[in-house]
């Protein structure tokens, strides 16, 4: 089995890795995408709406003929007062740097425009950016502004003296030199740009999302792979070991014809500690055994087995003496061979058909009752507490074999404390005298139909609650009496109903 797991893990474990590398790709892809939609594309909108505006700017000069700057002062002023919402500041440099006009509040030292190559069109320069006081940012942007300015036309100096001058050279002598570039720079809040790549930045943030989603996801599967795997294992364990238990409890009850026989083991966990046995000897005799291991799961599984094969191999069904002497050998055993936190508690007993009697010895187990219909239609409840203490705690513990007659219409009830104890969502526990009450309500009902009707109250009683404790229910019903007693003989007290 091993052997044919073992491909499968391995293909598994190639998944994981593919789909770790896809994941890690995605996300690599998704931020750089994300960083060109944020930056890039941003930047590239922030650039495109200088220029556009650097342009109109530069048309409203020449339409209102500013030629000085005062008058660009003004009409920087105008044109930041309508927009504030877009620009921090906008200066006018000239080519050395020197501040011709500004309006708003600019954040340090202007740009040295001819520090930096320049085509016809626009600054070959990536855009600064700068924190304002506010702790905002801005991007800072340099373009040129193709206007000159009164005080900015030169005059070149006269011809040489030795070179006669031009018939056609203009009076006086000076020419106009080719005028100065000046240049504008504008900062721009970013917030403001690209908002038309929302819808596909989102888009990308939840790609990035989902990438990293998927890696976490193979990054866990893959640390969890190994203990996924044995928990996998110990799951299949668990359920062979539920399977073997099963198959130690009885398959059929049908043992004699004076008895009727039905019972339960319900788990808390997929494996328990109680268990029950039913048997018939080579004398007629009929053996009826319930028992609850401490504890829960495997370890309570584990000495449940060890108990019962110990049960069955020995032979106590012939005598009282030979029960009390194989109760004190069962309690030996268990002490050589557990600890002393585990222990075990039993209630194991033998009905003769031929004298109609029932004996029995309780360890330390919850005390089965006897539920008898009296000739006046009252009921009496027997309970069967005749033993000694649990097995494998006390050394040389003694147990005393006690005997009750039984007759037609009995029933006993064997039980663990996982019914009785069982608890609603109020904290209220199932509780013996319910079980009592419904018992004495289905006495004339098959010894099946009895356990049915126990479990059904059992599971509405709990409603939604898990068990706490394994529940074990067996049902004994004497259906033909042999003899007839005259009075009840027992060793366990009566109590009224």
């Amino acid at each position: 089995m091993e052997a044919a797991r073992a491909p499968r893990h391995v293909l598994f474990r190639v998944f994981l890795v593919l789909g770790g590398v896809l994941a890690l790709l995605l996300a690599i892809q998704s931020v750089r995408m994300y960083r060109y939609v944020t930056y890039r594309l941003v930047m590239a909108d922030a650039e495109r709406v200088a220029t556009l505006e650097a342009s109109y700017l530069q048309f409203r000069s020449r339409r209102l003929e500013a030629r000085d700057p005062q008058a660009f002062q003004a009409l920087l002023e105008d044109f930041f007062a309508e927009e504030r919402k877009i620009f921090a500041w906008i200066r006018l440099l000239d080519s050395r740097g020197n501040v011709l006009a500004v309006a708003g509040e600019p954040v340090g030292s202007p740009i040295k425009p001819s520090a930096f190559p320049r085509d016809s069109d626009r600054m070959l320069r990536p855009p600064e950016l700068r924190r304002l006081p506010n702790g905002e940012q801005v991007l800072v942007l340099v373009r040129p502004f193709r206007f000159r300015l009164t005080s900015q036309e030169a005059w070149t100096a006269p011809p040489r003296p030795s070179e006669p001058p031009s018939p056609d050279y203009p009076k006086p002598w000076f020419r106009r030199g080719p005028p100065e570039p000046n240049f504008l720079e504008l900062a721009i809040y970013p917030h403001g740009m690209g908002t038309q790549f929302q819808e596909l930045r989102g888009q990308v943030a939840l790609s990035l999302l989902a990438a990293l989603a998927l890696l976490a996801s193979m990054l866990v599967l893959r640390v969890r792979f190994e203990g996924y795997v044995r928990e996998r294992q110990l799951e299949q364990q668990l359920a062979l070991a539920r399977k073997v238990q099963q198959d130690l409890l009885p398959s059929q009850l049908s043992l004699c014809e004076e008895l009727d026989l039905a019972a339960a083991c319900v788990p808390a966990w997929q494996v328990g500690g109680d268990f029950y046995d039913a048997f018939r000897d080579e004398n007629g005799r009929v053996g009826l055994v319930i028992g609850d291991v401490s504890g829960k799961g495997i370890p309570a599984a584990l000495l449940m087995a060890l108990l019962h094969g110990a049960i069955r191999a020995r032979h106590w069904t012939s005598s009282p003496e030979d029960l009390e002497a194989a109760s004190q050998s069962l309690n030996e055993l268990l002490r050589a061979r557990t600890s002393v936190e585990h222990f075990a508690t039993l209630f194991w007993c033998y009905y003769d058909p031929l004298s109609n009697v029932l004996c029995y010895v309780n360890a330390g187990h919850l005390p089965p009752l006897l539920v008898r219909r009296l000739q006046t239609g009252k009921f009496d409840v027997h309970r069967l507490d005749d033993g000694g203490p649990v097995l494998g705690v006390i050394a040389g513990a003694s147990y005393r074999a006690g005997r009750i007659e039984v007759q037609a219409g009995d029933v006993l009830v064997l039980f663990s404390d996982g019914l009785v104890e069982a608890t609603n969502e109020e904290g209220e526990e199932f509780g013996e005298g319910r079980l009592v009450e419904l018992v004495i309500r289905c006495i004339d009902r098959s010894a099946a139909e009895i356990r049915e009707a126990v479990l059904a109250e059992a599971r509405r009683f709990v409603g939604t609650q898990p068990l706490r404790d394994d529940l074990t229910l067996l049902i004994s019903r004497v259906v033909e009496r042999a003899v007839q007693p005259e009075s009840l003989a027992t060793v366990g007290a009566a109590v009224p109903v």
